[in-house]
């Protein structure tokens, strides 16, 4: 990715600190594609996730063939099945995360429980998008997680009101637009003790996001008509410059050409076609 020195060295320390950070900063930021690269520094090890635990009789399903990506070959842990070799695993929620999701969940038919997302993400990584944005209000789920998040273990509860204590060993990314002042307070910032922002890129960064989009998309760069986009981005559509709008913008030109049945290039036509279609244009009055 293209990122400044210093957001850099702050994403580098909260990796270090292996402490929840938060992520904020307008749309188009870069704040999720950052946290998804930051899962991949501990997806490169595996670890041992059991396929179940059981706690006084009953079943506690863990493994999750959609969390987990298992390791072919592995075996079991000196030649106990019961534990499967796994990536460490990744996980995502966005608006669909209610406050069930972050408890047992029991299967009348099946009389087991299946682990809760923090619980499946156990020494791994999970990313809270859109934090603020959750069919769960954000109180509900800091008040949730404020000892977990500093004491590194949590609480669960099962059908018959039984307690059960599981670790709380991940690495937790909440990414929101919002302002993070006006959806948490004060005292669970105090627990997030990294707090990155992440705003417009300079137009040297622009520059380099766009020469790397039109690699990728197998189109010649042109840096003059780069530089006249980015004119036309801040005066006539009166927007900031984003990470996402090079990537965005080589997208509207790959769909122009397939449309057209041609092959897509960067020219000043191409470009003007691509804003109008992406940015919003100020009705006449």
């Amino acid at each position: 990715m293209v990122l400044d020195e210093a957001t850099l060295a702050q994403l580098g320390t909260s990796v270090i600190s292996g402490r929840a950070i938060f992520l904020y900063g307008p749309p188009g930021t870069g704040k999720t594609t950052v946290a998804e690269r930051l899962s991949e520094l501990f997806r490169k090890e595996s670890i041992w996730v059991p396929y179940a635990i059981e706690v006084d009789g009953q079943i506690i399903t863990v493994y999750d063939p959609h969390t987990h990506e298992k390791v072919e070959g592995a075996g079991g842990l000196n030649g106990d099945t019961r534990w499967v070799r796994c990536r460490r695993p990744r996980l995502m929620v966005g608006g669909e995360l209610t406050i069930e999701m972050l408890d047992l969940q029991f299967n009348p038919t099946t009389r087991y429980y299946t682990a809760p997302v923090q619980m499946r993400a156990n020494n791994g990584f999970l990313i809270v998008d859109d934090f603020g944005r959750q069919r769960i209000p954000p109180a509900d789920l800091l008040n949730r997680w404020v000892v977990p998040l500093d004491r590194r273990v949590d609480f669960l509860s099962m059908a018959g009101g039984k307690k059960l204590q599981i670790p709380f060993d991940l690495f937790v990314v909440f990414a929101t637009n919002l302002d993070p002042a006006t959806v948490v307070e004060e005292a669970f910032l105090r627990r997030i003790q990294t707090k990155i922002s992440l705003g417009k890129v300079t137009t040297e960064q622009f520059h380099e996001i766009f020469r790397r989009a039109c690699a990728g998309a197998s189109i010649t760069y042109d840096a003059s008509l780069v530089t006249d986009v980015m004119n036309r981005i801040e005066h006539e559509f009166e927007q900031p410059l984003r990470a996402c709008q090079p990537r965005d913008l080589i997208n509207q030109i790959v769909w122009r050409s397939k449309y057209e049945q041609s092959k897509p290039a960067l020219t000043i036509e191409s470009l003007h076609d691509a804003c109008r279609a992406y940015f919003l244009v100020k009705p006449e009055a």
